[in-house]
């Protein structure tokens, strides 16, 4: 049996704005509640970036910004489902901050849609 594991170099990527693709989008049930994990992949990096949103509906909501930006279809039929943003081009605004365990990580600002090609 062979496999192959990519790691990525542990080191968040600097405060800016990426280029990224939506590779999953998940509901799953955390100790907070329901919230939806959102996988990135910055594509100039390859480094994965999770966000976590709450399955809300409600316009402030990350859930709506972030769908909305990555597919603008998804605000003129009011409904979202993974398979609206999963695969699709966005940017990511990111920040870094320090965990309750001392590890620097990205955090995402806000989802952007993607720059015109």
């Amino acid at each position: 049996m062979t496999f192959d594991i990519t790691f990525d170099g542990g080191e968040p990527l600097p405060q800016g704005i990426y280029g990224a693709v939506v590779d999953s989008a998940d509901l799953t049930d955390t100790r907070y509640g329901e919230k939806i994990l959102f996988e990135f992949t910055v594509l100039e990096h390859g480094t994965r970036v999770p966000g976590w949103a709450k399955p809300s509906s409600h316009p402030k909501s990350n859930c709506y910004l972030w769908s909305t930006a990555i597919n603008p279809a998804i605000k003129a039929n009011g409904r979202f489902r993974p398979e609206d943003v999963v695969g699709r081009k966005c940017r990511l605004e990111l920040d870094v901050y320090v965990d309750s365990e001392g590890t620097e990580k990205n955090k995402i600002v806000r989802v952007l849609p993607a720059e015109e090609e």
